[in-house]
C-alpha cells in the first residue's frame, strides 16, 4: 500500500521512521499530524492500522483515516482506500467501488493504481470496459514510473500485439527495464527473446544468463525452458541430468509440461535409470492439470501396464480426455478400443467416428483404418472412392500399408472413380494447408 509522502506535510521524524520500517516508534508522531488535518499523515496512519504493523489490524480505524485523507484531497489514500474496497477489509467487498478509487488515482499519477487500471482494462473486471489498447495507456504510464510489473506487463503487449502494434524490440526494451529491478517472470521472457532471436540475432549467452536468473528465483517456466535447452543440446551442451534436475524443479512445482517431460526422461531413462512407476506417478499429475499429450501417454501405460497395473478402462477414461481436446492420436486409439472392444463396449460406429475425426487431425494411421472403415462399410456406408480418398492421404503423409491398400483398391475402381477420389484428396490437403 502507498504510504504517502510525509517529508511534504512537515513530518521529517515520522517520515524517517516510517522509511527505515519503525512503524511503532512513528505512530505517535504520524498521529499527531493526522489529527492536526495533514493529508499524508492521515494516509499513512491508515496505512498503519490496515497493515497490522501496530499489532493486530484495525479495518475500522484504517477507513476511518483513510477517509479523511481522501476528503482532504491525498491521491495516495484513494488507492489505498481502493485496496481496502477491493480486499473487503473492515467494508463488504466491493470491487466496483475499488474500481473508482483506483481511477481516481490513476488519473492523479499514483502509480500502483495504474497498474490495477491496466489490471482492470486487460482482463474486463469490476466494470471496466475490456480494452487492451487502455490497458497499455495505463501499464505505460506505469512502467514509466518504474513500476516492474507494469514492465512485464507492458512488454507481454507488445510482445503479442494486444492493444498495441506487434513490437520485439519494444517488448524487450520493457522486459529488461523490469528484468533488472529483478522480475523473474520479466527475467524469463527476456531470456526467450534473446533465445528466439525475435528483436535481433539469437543471443544464446544472454538467454542462459536471464533464464538462469529467473530460474533460480523459482519461476517455473524458466526452469522448464532450461529443461528443455538443456534436453535438446540447444544453444548449450546437451545434459539429460541437467535438463532432469530442471525439469524436476518447475514440476515439484506443478508445471504440467514439466511434470510430462520428467516423466518421459523416467521412461526412457535418460539422464537417470528407467523407472516406469515414476513416470506414471508424474504422468498422472500432468494429466489431471489437463495437458492432452500426458493424457495420451498416461493411457498408453495403463493400456500396456508400464508402472502400473493393466486397465483397459482407464486406459480408456484418459484416452477420452485427450481425444475430446483434440489430440489425434488418442482419437486414433479410442477408435482402436472401440473396434475392438477393449475397456468399453466395441461400437463401430463410434469407431469410424474418432477414425475420422483423427483423420481430420492428419494422423495417416487414422486416415488408412477409416479408408479401410469405407472398404467394408464398417460402422459407415461402403464406398471404394472414400477408402481410395483416405488411403490415398495416408501414402501421401508416407503410410506403407495404405499405399498397398491404395494399390489393391485401383482394379476395382474405374479411371474416373480414382480421379475423383485422387481430385478430392487434393482438395482436401488444400483446405488443411489453408486452415
Amino acid at each position: 500500500a502507498a504510504g504517502g509522502n510525509l517529508l511534504v506535510s512537515g513530518s521529517h521524524v515520522a517520515a524517517h521512521l516510517l522509511r527505515t520500517q519503525r512503524p511503532r516508534e512513528a505512530f505517535p508522531h504520524v498521529l499527531r499530524a493526522a489529527r492536526r488535518g495533514l493529508a499524508a499523515a492521515q494516509n499513512s496512519l491508515g496505512c498503519l492500522y490496515a497493515s497490522g504493523a501496530l499489532g493486530r489490524a484495525d479495518f475500522a480505524r484504517a477507513l476511518h483515516w483513510l477517509r479523511k485523507a481522501v476528503d482532504t484531497g491525498d491521491a495516495d489514500a484513494l488507492f489505498n482506500l481502493g485496496v481496502r474496497y477491493d480486499r473487503g477489509e473492515g467494508v463488504a467487498r466491493d470491487a466496483f467501488a475499488a474500481a473508482r478509487l483506483y481511477a481516481r488515482a490513476a488519473a492523479r499519477g499514483v502509480v500502483h493504481a495504474q497498474y490495477n487500471m491496466g489490471l482492470l482494462h486487460a482482463s474486463g473486471e469490476a466494470g471496466v470496459v475490456r480494452d487492451e489498447a487502455r490497458a497499455a495507456h495505463w501499464y505505460q504510464k506505469a512502467a514509466r514510473q518504474g513500476h516492474a510489473r507494469a514492465q512485464c506487463n507492458l512488454g507481454c503487449l507488445y510482445d503479442h500485439g494486444l492493444g498495441v502494434v506487434q513490437d520485439a524490440r519494444r517488448a524487450l526494451h520493457w522486459f529488461a527495464k523490469a528484468a533488472r529491478q529483478g522480475h523473474a517472470y520479466a527475467q524469463y521472457n527476456l531470456g526467450v527473446l534473446y533465445d528466439a532471436g525475435e528483436a535481433g540475432p539469437r543471443d544464446a549467452v544472454r538467454a542462459l544468463h536471464w533464464l538462469g536468473r529467473s530460474a533460480r528465483k523459482g519461476c517455473d517456466s524458466a526452469q522448464f525452458y532450461l529443461g528443455l535447452l538443456h534436453e535438446t543440446g540447444d544453444g548449450v551442451g546437451r545434459s539429460y541430468r541437467a535438463a532432469l534436475g530442471w525439469y524436476r524443479r518447475a514440476a515439484e512445482q506443478g508445471h504440467a509440461s514439466a511434470q510430462h517431460n520428467l516423466a518421459m526422461m523416467h521412461l526412457s531413462g535418460r539422464g537417470t535409470p528407467e523407472d516406469p512407476a515414476a513416470a506414471a506417478s508424474w504422468l498422472e499429475q500432468a494429466a489431471a492439470a489437463g495437458l492432452p499429450e500426458a493424457q495420451h501417454n498416461i493411457a498408453l501405460i495403463y493400456h500396456f501396464g508400464r508402472g502400473v497395473t493393466r486397465d483397459s478402462r482407464r486406459a480408456f477414461w484418459w484416452f477420452s480426455k485427450a481425444a475430446h481436446q483434440g489430440h489425434d492420436g488418442s482419437q486414433l486409439c479410442l477408435g482402436l478400443l472401440y473396434m475392438r472392444g477393449e475397456g468399453v463396449r466395441g461400437d463401430p460406429v463410434r469407431a469410424a467416428q474418432w477414425y475420422a475425426s483423427a483423420s481430420a487431425g492428419g494422423n495417416p494411421s487414422a486416415q488408412r483404418h477409416l479408408a479401410r472403415c469405407y472398404l467394408t462399410g464398417t460402422g459407415v456406408a461402403a464406398s471404394l472412392t472414400e477408402a481410395y480418398k483416405w488411403a490415398t492421404l495416408a501414402s501421401k503423409a508416407g503410410d506403407l500399408e495404405a499405399l498397398r491398400l491404395r494399390a489393391s483398391l485401383e482394379p476395382h475402381l474405374t479411371a474416373r472413380q480414382c480421379w475423383d477420389a485422387r481430385r478430392k484428396a487434393r482438395e482436401w490437403l488444400l483446405g488443411r494447408a489453408l486452415s
